[in-house]
């Protein structure tokens, strides 16, 4: 989505600490609260009557290979979190990181492992791909919910998102997708940008200080209060089209600085939960040498990223 003129971008950029970032047992959605009520199917979906494997429970994929088959029984026994919809109504479930965590997380400090990891969620109608990140509270505070529905059916439901797109009818398998850390690219020039595709040893060069530029306000939230900066930047999806990137749900960038620090996100964040992101090349009149990435709608400010110089994107 492209960045306007003028638009107040809430990019709430406070200082999380570790520990509350990457919650491991109970997942505590701020504002939510806790209960027992199944979320009713999807209008307009008719999936027929459950399979074995829809109503059999699920499979989680870790990183490592490793596979876990989950029972209806088993996933009943775990945390529950409840969440208000974008329509106001309430959805409890599983969270994907409960689940996840639960499976066994990689062993990798836990705010690295949360910054790189993303899940994939196959279903008999559907899958998906989202960020850990997004679906912490800490960080991105948009929840992911594993619902079961009266046929004993595992549905995925992404209850905040503007549109339905994201949900997963019949989950079958979830898995666990780690990024590995990608070698410090130096930028070629000022203002380029390093585009690589995942699993490609090809690299291409994007002159992203080159592209239109507009000017946005961010509000900058921290522990000591908040600050509104004027940025002058491009958006992602203008980003994505001058590498010729589809832009799709699914599609995971991540985002590298000169240093190897990266955050990822999918472009469902833009295209489902509207939360805006953008390269800054300039902040309150000051020019910066490489852009820096941000996200508006997060509660905190662990994915952006400063002095970016390389872009690597998974599109399956």
């Amino acid at each position: 989505m492209p960045v306007r003129v003028n638009t107040l971008v809430r990019a709430r950029m406070t200082t999380v600490a570790t520990t509350a970032a990457v919650a491991l047992a109970t997942i505590v959605v701020a504002g939510c609260t806790t209960g027992s009520q199944a979320t009713a199917d999807l209008p307009g979906v008719d999936l027929g009557p459950a399979s074995p494997t829809q109503a059999g429970g699920l499979s989680v994929t870790l990183p490592d290979g490793t596979d876990r088959d989950w029972s209806t029984t088993a996933l009943r026994a775990l945390p529950r979190t409840s969440v208000r919809a974008a329509d106001g109504s309430t959805v409890t479930g599983v969270a994907l990181p409960t689940l996840t965590s639960y499976a066994g997380p990689p062993s990798t400090p836990l705010e690295v492992a949360t910054m790189r990891t993303s899940y994939v969620v196959q279903g008999v109608k559907g899958r998906v791909r989202l960020t850990r990140a997004e679906t912490e509270a800490a960080i991105g505070s948009h929840p992911a919910l594993l619902t079961e529905q009266a046929d004993g059916r595992i549905d995925l439901v992404v209850s905040q998102d503007a549109t339905t797109a994201r949900s997963v009818l019949g989950v079958t398998s979830v898995t666990v997708d780690w990024a590995a850390a990608s070698p410090v690219v130096a930028a070629p020039a000022r203002g380029a940008v390093a585009v690589r595709l995942d699993g490609s040893a090809t690299t291409s060069m994007l002159a992203m200080a080159s592209l239109p530029r507009l000017p946005y306000e961010v509000t900058v939230h921290s522990a000591s209060g908040s600050r509104r900066h004027l940025e002058l930047g491009v958006s992602m999806a203008s980003v994505l089209k001058a590498a010729k990137v589809p832009m799709r749900a699914s599609t995971l960038v991540t985002v590298v600085s000169s240093s190897g620090a990266s955050a990822s996100v999918t472009l469902g964040e833009e295209m489902s939960a509207r939360k805006r992101m953008g390269f800054s090349f300039s902040q309150d009149g000051r020019a910066l040498r490489q852009p820096t990435f941000i996200i508006d709608g997060d509660t905190s400010g662990a994915r952006i990223v400063a002095d970016v110089t390389q872009l690597v994107i998974t599109s399956s």
